[in-house]
């Protein structure tokens, strides 16, 4: 069990080197593929700092099933934690004007807009909305999109009139970030889905505070994703550079945390990050139905829209003569 596994080490200051080594106007992406996608590692592990050379190793594993990791995506995790200071967020929000133009406005923190690592974020948020929506296969045999749970409930219920806006977040779940001297280890993280209701209404009635208020086919709906996220990142690849991605942040927080930093300012202010174009707005996805309410014998007649995003972040814990702090 030992030698089960075979791990990568991918040393930031060689790839640098290959860089500053790439004959002008020519894409180091294109000449040195390998040093582009992190020599292959598409599952992160953690890393090592050493000191004497101030080299950054990073470590991980080839995990066929994973989407490609690159340093495009290590460097856009570097600026939003030590220029922007934020965590990596895309969203996509109603406005005031939502209800007459039917659009919403996509949001990005952290600097990740017009990166490749922003637009997979979208994509993801997009397609996890989509799939709620019933508007795309979530390519998972035996999975029920949000609306056809929403539905079942639906026509059980007495009320004659629902209206509902539910967000709906990619999150982290157990992250496992362990730091100690200048070696991080990475273990257990996982990505979940989870449901926030913005408003309500019943029969017309708007619901003050609507935190209280459960959206069950929500969750229901955000704890089949999370449980069979795996299989829905063989469908949907951007699901899972989700996961790659969250890996990478939790390695960049774990750097914050180190008792001596290691210089990344090469990375932070000089290495060109290939510009992808993210949009700004998208059309809302809402679905309307009415029909007879079987208990009541009324009719129910609402529709359904939903918003919500990624929020990419990790807890670094300091190792230090044994105790966590």
């Amino acid at each position: 069990n030992i030698h089960a596994n075979e791990y990568i080490a991918f040393s930031l200051k060689v790839a640098q080197q290959i860089i500053l080594s790439t004959p002008q106007g020519k894409d180091y992406r294109k000449l040195h593929p390998e040093a582009f996608t992190l020599g292959g590692i598409t599952a992160m592990n953690g890393l090592v700092y050493d000191r004497k050379t101030g080299d950054v190793i990073l470590v991980g594993q080839r995990d066929p099933e994973r989407a490609i990791l690159t340093l495009d995506d290590f460097v856009v995790a570097l600026r939003a934690r030590f220029i922007h200071g934020k965590w990596p967020v895309v969203s996509i929000d109603p406005t005031p004007e939502t209800e007459k133009t039917q659009m919403q406005v996509v949001r990005f923190e952290g600097g990740i807009e017009d990166t490749q690592f922003g637009q997979d974020l979208f994509d993801a948020d997009y397609r996890l909305k989509q799939i709620g929506m019933g508007l795309l296969s979530s390519g998972v045999p035996g999975f029920k999109s949000n609306w056809d749970l929403r539905m079942e409930r639906a026509k059980q219920q007495t009320s004659k009139g629902f209206k509902i806006e539910s967000r709906f977040w990619f999150y982290p779940v157990l992250p496992n970030v362990s730091v100690r001297e200048d070696v991080v280890a990475i273990k257990g993280l996982k990505v979940g889905v989870f449901t926030e209701v913005m408003s309500a209404e019943i029969d017309g009635k708007k619901i003050e505070d609507p935190k209280p208020f459960q959206d069950t086919a929500g969750d229901e709906f955000a704890k089949q994703v999370t449980d069979k996220f795996d299989a829905l990142s063989k469908a949907h690849p951007s699901f899972s550079r989700v996961h790659g991605l969250d890996e990478i942040v939790a390695l960049v927080n774990a750097i914050e945390n180190m008792e001596e930093r290691p210089d990344l300012d090469w990375w932070l202010m000089k290495y060109q990050v290939k510009r992808v174009e993210t949009a700004r707005e998208v059309k809302a996805l809402r679905k309307h139905e009415n029909y007879q309410v079987l208990v009541s014998g009324g009719y129910y007649d609402g529709y359904y829209e939903v918003s919500g995003g990624v929020q990419l972040m990790a807890i670094a814990l300091r190792f230090k003569k044994g105790d966590i702090t």
